[in-house]
């Protein structure tokens, strides 16, 4: 009875796109390939109603699940692709793409996780054991695109995570099988456990918060590159820079000659010496190299390759000297964005007297013209609060501040112009955020860099000694703005300097404006850029003369 059973079942399961080689041709035959993520849903579809059926897959079943991954193999790195190219545009479009991708990898690690498991369970059968390093070596290849997906969201792995990739290469080392490149049906040359395994661990000490997606994008295929040869040495076999501990919850270490215990089968070394040497014959010959994606230019890419060496280099490097920092625990009001900047600390809470000094030192109590229609109205600008978030000062020092983000406050990304205010003194303080971490209590923490801890909105225009300010006249770049001004203060990051922050698409080297602080007005010229990101722009400047 029991046979007829199984059978009728597996005659019923037939028309699955993973019953067989067959049947996934089939139904990939039918597939409408013209919509990505109409195509992303039916495989992702597919693949979850795999994992989830009852009982033990067969060796076919496992052979459908390798002709779909090589078919929509692209799938996923083309939708990393579209991501990496619209991450700094944001918007809905990136988020879906982002949860495409993870989405449809999160299918397939539970897919291959049901063959996993019966394969461990009849490893002895000829059918099985063929297909076992290629089974292992695409667990662990679907597992690094997860953490680089994870890592574009700058957060990493649970410990949960890590226990799986060291349990994936120990099982494949466990039968001697960790160095076998068996391709799929189809691929020209397959990847061994040990090459997807150290891809990861290459992936995943990139994690350090500094780096946007285009940049790590990149990062990450230089490393597949120039990886190439980096093999796993027993203890006692080899004198490589690097440690891995297999049964730890972490990736690369740099090997403690002081630690205790360093030998068994619990450790493994790495020489990233062939590595550091292809980074440095980079950075030393000056190499133009192909791939860049968009917005990363050549004096970038020279940046990413002294980061990349410097984290993959044979000898620790030695420590970067930083100012001290303090613990501190305080609640900062928090706005971001060059636009909501000028407008939040120009705001005057007139109930409040000492809100009312420190908007004083921030801005100036200025006559507004408010253009509708090319008509004019005069009188006293009065700002509405504007909705913020509140975070957490965690330390400071004299360059910079380690703020926490709670969970479901807006994400901020690398190069974001961010303001702090201490609810207390009301005092603004200005910074660009250079790292972002998620921690595993769903709170990110950002390190920004101090730019000023005196800044003042300020009207600007684009000079045109024929038309004034005030004119109703004006048309297109000729209408004023609003912009930052970093006066020369002892606090600032640059304190014999006097700099503007202006909306990006206002720049212009060597422009002049008309700088308006309240009744004064002056000329000034534009001498240097400090830095550009998306949306701002930090220049020095010189005074050419007074108006009024």
């Amino acid at each position: 009875m029991n046979v007829f059973l199984r059978l009728w079942q597996r005659l019923l399961g037939s028309g699955h796109p993973l019953a067989s080689v067959r049947a996934a041709e089939r139904w990939l035959a039918g597939l409408d390939r013209r919509d990505g993520f109409v195509l992303q849903t039916a495989v992702t579809r597919a693949l979850l109603a795999f994992a989830a059926t009852e009982g033990t897959p067969t060796p076919r079943e496992l052979g459908a699940l390798f002709r779909i991954d090589r078919a929509f193999e692209p799938l996923i790195g083309t939708m990393i692709e579209e991501y990496v190219d619209q991450c700094q545009r944001g918007g809905n479009l990136e988020t879906r793409l982002w949860s495409a991708a993870y989405d449809l990898g999160q299918a397939y690690l539970k897919a291959y996780a049901r063959c996993l498991r019966a394969a461990r369970e009849n490893i002895n059968k000829p059918a099985w054991a063929d297909w076992f390093p290629a089974l292992l070596a695409r667990q662990t290849r679907h597992l690094r695109t997860d953490l680089k997906l994870r890592q574009f969201r700058y957060a990493g792995w649970t410990a949960a995570q890590w226990r799986e990739l060291h349990e994936l290469y120990q099982l494949a080392a466990l039968y001697d099988r960790q160095r076998t490149r068996q391709p799929l049906p189809g691929e020209r040359r397959g990847s061994s456990v040990e090459e997807e395994y150290l891809g990861a661990l290459l992936v995943a000490r990139l994690n350090t918060g500094s780096f946007t997606p285009p940049q790590l994008e990149w990062l990450t295929r230089r490393l597949a590159e120039w990886g190439r040869g980096l093999v796993i040495q027993p203890p006692g076999e080899g004198a490589g820079a690097f440690e891995i501990d297999l049964l730890g919850f972490g990736g690369l270490r740099y090997y403690d000659a002081r630690a205790k215990d360093h030998g068994g089968e619990r450790y493994g070394r790495l020489d990233t010496m062939n590595l550091y040497r292809r980074i440095q014959d980079a950075l030393v010959q000056q190499e133009a190299i192909n791939g860049l994606p968009k917005g990363i230019s050549s004096v970038e890419q020279h940046f990413l390759l002294a980061r990349m060496a410097a984290l993959f280099s044979p000898a620790p490097p030695p420590p970067v000297p930083r100012a001290e920092r303090r613990n501190a625990s305080q609640i900062l009001r928090v706005v971001g964005g060059l636009p909501v900047i000028c407008r939040a600390i120009a705001e005057v809470t007139r109930a409040d007297r000492a809100a009312l000094q420190a908007g004083a030192m921030h801005s100036y109590e200025e006559v507004t013209q408010l253009y509708v229609s090319g008509r004019t109205a005069t009188g006293p600008r009065q700002e509405s609060r504007l909705p913020s978030v509140m975070w957490r000062l965690l330390d400071s020092s004299q360059s910079g501040q380690r703020l926490g983000a709670p969970a479901g406050s807006p994400i901020c990304r690398l190069g974001d112009l961010v303001a702090a205010q201490d609810v207390n003194d009301h005092a603004w303080t200005l910074g660009v955020v250079r790292r972002v971490q998620r921690s595993r209590a769903e709170e990110t923490h950002y390190g920004l860099e101090v730019m000023a801890r005196k800044l003042i909105r300020v009207m600007l225009q684009e000079r045109d000694p024929v038309i004034d300010i005030f004119s109703p006249d004006m048309h297109g770049t000729q209408r004023p703005f609003y912009g930052l001004y970093l006066p020369a203060f002892p606090e600032n990051r640059l304190p014999g300097q006097r700099s503007l922050v202006l909306p990006e698409a206002r720049y212009k080297e060597g422009l002049d404006l008309n700088l308006i602080t309240g009744t004064k007005r002056f000329v000034i010229h534009l001498t240097r850029l400090i830095e550009q990101e998306t949306g701002w722009v930090w220049a020095a400047f010189s005074a050419v003369d007074k108006l009024d």
